[in-house]
């Protein structure tokens, strides 16, 4: 039977590999908060427009806030980071580093979830480190920031268990969270140390970089909402080959 969740993951994987590129394309124009605010924004405005539309006031009752609130921070650390990482290596090391994520998840999910995963899936995941390996640049251009891809690849693999660990609240609502409070936190951030300029003489590129982001978010999250980490983490790789 056809599998929904696995498109979903394959379908949001490549995205957030588009709107990384999107995203590298408008730093070398604008400030580093300029970009991290307004985006988290409209993707939080995106989500939430969605949630109610589907789910009316019942999608934005939650069952615990604290845990909704520390994926918000891992939302947060993972979009800092990967700005960061973006701006200072090329999308190809940035792509590399962070595709150890599925790795990650999966050592998450046997530890905290108690999945089973299958010798397939790790065999599937280790041919894939393999291709890591190769394409890793041992120079390590850029010095001590490709530690800021390795923080997006514990960040997302950390959003990625917490939807598994408690899959009550829908993929909407986990994915609405997630956004509005990275948001505020990047509100903060803007208002306090960035320039106070938004990315507005690039609106098309903007806001699609932030449609697409968004989106992938969410079925991302859904992915995992629905089905097995050890099946929807190895499919990350596709990101490498879209980027």
């Amino acid at each position: 039977m056809f599998n929904h969740f696995v498109l979903c993951a394959i379908c949001g994987f490549i995205g957030l590999s588009l709107s990384a590129a999107g995203i590298k394309q408008l730093l070398l124009t604008h400030d580093f908060w300029s970009i991290i605010f307004p985006l988290l924004l409209n993707s939080a405005m995106m989500m939430g427009i969605a949630l109610y539309l589907l789910q009316g006031k019942q999608g934005f009752i939650i069952s615990k806030w604290m845990i909704h609130i520390f994926r918000g921070l891992l939302g947060f650390t993972g979009i800092v980071c990967g700005i960061y990482g973006l701006k200072y290596l090329n999308l190809g090391l940035f792509q590399t580093l962070v595709n150890l994520y599925p790795v990650i998840t999966l050592i998450l999910a046997a530890l905290i979830l108690k999945e089973a995963i299958g010798w397939k899936v790790w065999l599937a995941v280790g041919l894939s480190m393999g291709g890591i390996v190769i394409a890793f640049d041992p120079k390590l251009d850029g010095g001590i920031m490709f530690l800021f891809p390795l923080a997006v690849a514990f960040a997302l693999a950390g959003q990625s268990i917490i939807v598994r660990y408690h899959p009550k609240d829908s993929s909407l609502t986990w994915a609405f969270y997630t956004e509005i409070i990275a948001a505020i936190l990047a509100l903060v951030a803007f208002l306090t140390v960035g320039n106070g300029e938004l990315p507005l003489d690039q609106p098309f590129l903007f806001y699609g970089v932030a449609l697409v982001d968004g989106f992938s978010i969410f079925l991302i999250t859904h992915a995992f909402h629905g089905e097995r980490a050890g099946r929807i983490a190895p499919l990350a790789y596709l990101s490498i080959v879209s980027g």
